[in-house]
């Protein structure tokens, strides 16, 4: 299944384009060149509109759960983040080029290996 903010962003995208040419076709239509002009800015100003629109209302309902949604968010509320754990010492080891073995046993003496 394709991504949909990949093609929503490509709808955008085009869109803008379409808009890039009206001016640029204004620009050589001097009676209808201000109203072109004006309806590319109405139309700029409408797609900012919509997605900040969209925008607000993800606010407000990104705690709603749906049945799809859940499976997805439940880990992100109760997970602790990826970076945000102690590594384990067979990670520092595999990090640091270390014996594991060497690691372990260690583990308790005074010197202490914390990153």
């Amino acid at each position: 299944m394709p991504c949909a903010a990949a093609s929503k962003g490509s709808r955008r995208t085009e869109r803008q384009e379409l808009m890039r040419a009206a001016q640029n076709k204004a620009a050589g239509d001097p009676p209808n060149a201000d109203r072109i002009n004006a309806a590319t800015k109405r139309l700029a100003a409408d797609m900012n509109r919509v997605e900040d629109a969209r925008l607000a209302q993800h606010t407000y309902t990104a705690d709603e759960e749906t049945k799809d949604q859940a499976g997805l968010l439940q880990p992100l509320r109760t997970a602790v983040p990826p970076g945000f754990t102690r590594p384990t010492l067979k990670q520092v080891a595999a990090d640091f080029g270390i014996d594991p073995e060497v690691l372990e046993r260690d583990k308790d003496s005074s010197q202490r290996f914390e990153i």
